[in-house]
């Protein structure tokens, strides 16, 4: 690596780090460079210093890699890193939400990998992690499949802690539609039924 790209790295990581506009500068005035390992870095790590109440970073991410000259090879990696054993919990989540608007975009890699990672990754008290993104994806039918889930579980086991939250985290107007059709549902689901009663 020469010494004036090493030097654009660095700055491009500080950049990214912070969350700044100028990392996409950089990424626009330097496109010979790949940047693909830096951002993979960042996307991974918990950059904010209070995740829970800055939120994550996943549009900033997106923006990113969507001019990146290697974009579909970066999209790929981002994917393949959900299914790894990661620790930090909000970079968990930043990655299942970057996968979902990879997911809108047509990718269906991303989206059977968000249901899939869903499944298996279960973090001590974050029962939540995913559901946002599945919500993002697919609407009702993401709504219709985590009422289904948590319902099976309730079946199961009624003492079985589970969350009913996502569904009070959306706009009243669109919570009150998705209620009045999950009603209409639960007359033929039990699982349907059996989550609403709890919830």
């Amino acid at each position: 690596m020469k010494k004036s790209e090493k030097t654009i790295n660095e700055k491009f990581k500080y950049a990214v780090k912070r969350g700044s506009g100028e990392a996409y500068l950089i990424m626009k005035q330097n496109p010979e460079i790949n940047f693909s390992n830096e951002i993979i870095r960042s996307v991974i790590t918990t950059n904010a210093f209070d995740a829970q109440s800055e939120g994550t970073r996943e549009k900033y991410y997106y923006d990113l890699i969507s001019i990146s000259g290697n974009k579909e090879a970066l999209i790929s990696r981002i994917i393949n890193v959900l299914s790894k054993n990661l620790k930090d919990v909000w970079a968990i989540e930043q990655l299942f939400r970057l996968c979902a608007f990879f997911a809108k975009d047509g990718n269906k890699y991303a989206s059977s990998t968000v249901y899939e990672q869903f499944y298996k990754i279960k973090v001590s008290d974050t029962p939540w992690l995913g559901e946002e993104a599945i919500i993002y994806m697919d609407g009702f039918k993401g709504i219709l499949f985590l009422v289904e889930y948590y319902g099976k579980i309730i079946k199961n086991d009624p003492n079985e802690y589970i969350n009913t939250g996502f569904l009070y985290y959306l706009a009243q107007s669109r919570r009150s539609n998705y209620l009045l059709k999950l009603k209409e549902y639960s007359k033929q689901n039990i699982y349907v039924k059996v989550f609403l009663e709890r919830s």
